[in-house]
């Protein structure tokens, strides 16, 4: 589970429960309770929730099961729900917009240092998720780690948006270009690809983005995991969809 806080307000508020708890927590996940870990599954993909019910969290993971299952972890946005084994302290935070941070390079690393350091070796952290808005978000990146000498950063989170009436072969070639600078950006780090967004696209034209980013990630060693935008564009009536069956089983 990982935890994207938009302020780092709300993770001074936390932080002494955090602190209280965050001991020596083995590198897990919230679906290893649901499913053994199974033999050449690389356990890169997961679920991704927004504003759903702890319950309903429940009952949709509890979905992607099986012994073709591909699907190995979940996260959610700020809630609290035990079991942190990764910590991701600002989401966006190069976007100057309503309900993103919109914060500078420099207090972005002076809050990684207060907020997060403390927990290093203890949880793994990442650095701000940044955007995928292309230039300007790599551009704050670099800025942010040349003003966090010293901060302990795991990997690196990022998200791709692929453009509305965009053809299969342009998104994918759109997705794959894009993780790549990421990797070039993140300075030898794993990266994590923590939203993937397929705006516009029809039902057929994601499945078969997916039938081929998949794979890819799944074979790109600096791939540390990757998460589908949003779990409940996988799900219908407690069931799974088409696109839901694709992404839990695909190879």
């Amino acid at each position: 589970m990982y935890f994207s806080f938009k302020y780092y307000a709300s993770v001074a508020l936390l932080y002494p429960a955090l602190q209280a708890t965050a001991g020596p927590i083995p590198e897990t996940t919230e679906l290893e309770s649901i499913h053994a870990k199974r033999a050449g599954v690389p356990r890169k993909r997961g679920l991704l929730f927004g504003s759903e019910s702890s319950a309903q969290q429940t009952t949709d993971s509890n979905l992607f099961t099986g012994s073709t299952s591909q699907v190995a972890w979940a996260s959610n946005y700020g809630q609290t729900r035990g079991g942190i084994v990764q910590y991701i302290g600002l989401n966006e935070p190069d976007v100057s917009q309503t309900g993103q941070v919109s914060i500078t390079p420099a207090a972005a690393a002076a809050g990684f240092k207060q907020y997060m350091q403390p927990f290093a070796g203890k949880i793994k952290l990442g650095g701000p998720a940044i955007s995928g808005q292309g230039s300007l978000a790599f551009t704050w990146l670099s800025q942010f780690y040349a003003a966090c000498s010293g901060c302990t950063i795991d990997f690196q989170p990022f998200h791709v948006l692929t453009s509305s009436g965009a053809s299969v072969a342009s998104s994918v070639a759109y997705i794959e270009s894009y993780t790549n600078q990421a990797i070039s950006a993140s300075g030898g780090r794993p990266v994590w690809l923590s939203e993937l967004a397929l705006n516009g696209a029809s039902t057929n034209d994601k499945i078969s983005i997916l039938q081929q980013v998949m794979p890819w990630l799944d074979n790109n060693a600096n791939v540390f995991r990757y998460a589908y935008f949003y779990v409940a564009d996988l799900v219908t009536n407690n069931v799974l969809n088409t696109l839901g069956n694709v992404y839990n089983t695909y190879t």
